[in-house]
């Protein structure tokens, strides 16, 4: 544990530098051997093969005093990481075109058996966004048994992830903040740790909350569900933010329409008019679902979609 928690600082300092891509193939060969439980001395390590030895090992430094200050707390909780390359990695985030480097997280990786769907909405859903999760997105869970990932705000997220744990479903809480900030607040209850809920982060694991971090959160949960369903989006809003990073990575996209002159679907629209598959029940969600299963099963080897 302790040479993964100076793997995470040394990591945190990754991410945050300007160096990041220009270096990213000498850290993935530090990850491999990370994942090899080969013997690694990050600080021989970055000395020999990064310029700027200085810069890293300070800011490593930094890191390492953060994290050391609360390890025993760590080791005595339920925090995990994970990083790029091992097994437990979730293989669709490594198939986007900037993967986290490594991730924080609490719960159970491993419950997630079947593919999952990213699924996002509104924050102050109308009254038949509601009504069609309740029917039609409920469903499609009980038929599919499909994991659920989201992003855990008010409205539809947290909606989205209620359902999969009444069915007993693992569902993934993807963060904006560290896993000791958990926002919404109502995850910081013990309760959740009964439940197939899986909490996820690549943020620092003290990271308040700031508007940055939503568009980089945001990015996760369009890349790691087999698609991404879009129950209900306003004009401006984050749900289009990730449905955007969805076609960025040209992953699926399905969206529920809604009337036109309805503005809180005027988003949801303009998605379904230009590249979204539109969804009207679950028929649909599994005909969509199982077909993108069927695809991915098809792929070549070597080619990832």
């Amino acid at each position: 544990m302790k040479k993964r928690i100076e793997l995470w600082a040394f990591i945190q300092a990754f991410q945050l530098s300007p160096y990041k891509y220009l270096y990213m193939n000498l850290m993935l060969e530090a990850l491999q051997i990370v994942k090899e439980k080969k013997v690694l001395n990050l600080k021989s390590y970055i000395e020999s093969r990064l310029p700027g030895a200085e810069y890293w090992l300070q800011k490593i430094e930094e890191m390492s005093q953060e994290i050391e200050r609360e390890e025993t707390c760590f080791l005595r909780s339920s925090v995990q990481f994970v990083f790029y390359g091992e097994d437990s990695y979730p293989k669709t985030l490594s198939q986007i075109s900037d993967p986290p480097l490594a991730l924080s997280y609490e719960g159970d990786l491993s419950l997630l058996t079947s593919p999952a769907v990213s699924i996002v909405g509104a924050r102050e859903p109308h009254d038949f966004s509601k009504e069609w999760m309740q029917a039609e997105l409920y469903t499609f869970l009980k038929i599919s048994r499909a994991g659920v990932i989201s992003g855990g705000a008010r409205g539809v997220d947290q909606k989205a992830h209620g359902m999969a744990l009444l069915l007993d479903i693992p569902t993934v809480v993807i963060l904006p903040t560290g896993l000791n900030q958990k926002y919404p607040a109502l995850w910081n209850q013990s309760s959740w740790s009964e439940k197939p809920l899986i909490f996820v982060s690549e943020m620092r694991l003290n990271e308040s909350l700031a508007k940055k971090n939503f568009s980089a959160r945001n990015r996760l949960i369009a890349a790691w569900g087999i698609g991404t369903l879009i129950v209900e989006a306003h004009k401006k809003s984050g749900t289009l933010i990730t449905a955007h990073h969805a076609l960025i990575e040209g992953r699926p996209l399905w969206v529920v329409p809604g009337h036109p002159q309805m503005s809180s679907f005027a988003g949801s629209l303009e998605l379904a008019f230009d590249q979204a598959q539109i969804v009207r029940n679950a028929s649909d969600l599994c005909m969509l679902y199982n077909g993108e299963i069927s695809f991915q099963t098809r792929l070549p080897l070597g080619v990832v979609q």
